[in-house]
């Protein structure tokens, strides 16, 4: 008896690991779409108010209050961190804290980059979740029930 209560508990255990690699995945993919959203924010507010950043970010996030992005866009100029990779969160915090750095044409060219680039994460982002946010998920439950089974 003891034993299928601790296969039970590993089991669970392993489902709830491969569950939490299949979410950290999803959260890069919902913190690229957020970001894409931003940016297109960015683009109506540059063009139409000629906001200043700040107040930009401001604006973005009491209109998405629930945006992991609108959280650390808050605390500018420092900008917190989001569940993406440091390197990649590095990168795309210094895109976006160089948009209010030039004149109209500069910020426009500069978006236009940080938007293909950031398109392109998105892309890598959604590759990599179908890949392995799935397959960590079905590989740690399989690990699970095959421990559970080995322990009884």
């Amino acid at each position: 008896m003891l034993n299928l209560l601790l296969g039970g508990v590993v089991c669970v255990c392993c489902v709830c690991i491969g569950w939490t690699m299949r979410v950290r995945y999803r959260k890069r993919v919902d913190v690229m779409g957020d970001l894409q959203t931003l940016l297109v924010f960015i683009e109506e507010q540059i063009r139409y108010d000629m906001a200043p950043l700040p107040r930009i970010f401001e604006r973005f996030a009491s209109a998405h209050p629930r945006s992991a992005v609108a959280a650390a866009l808050l605390t500018y100029p420092e900008v917190g961190e989001v569940a993406l990779p440091r390197g990649q969160w590095a990168e795309i915090r210094e895109m976006l804290l160089s948009l209010g750095r030039s004149d109209m044409t500069g910020q426009a060219a500069r978006l236009a980059f940080v938007k293909e680039r950031v398109r392109l994460l998105d892309e890598d982002a959604r590759r990599e979740y179908a890949a392995k946010g799935r397959l960590y998920a079905k590989l740690w439950c399989v690990l699970g029930v095959g421990l559970m089974i080995w322990m009884v």
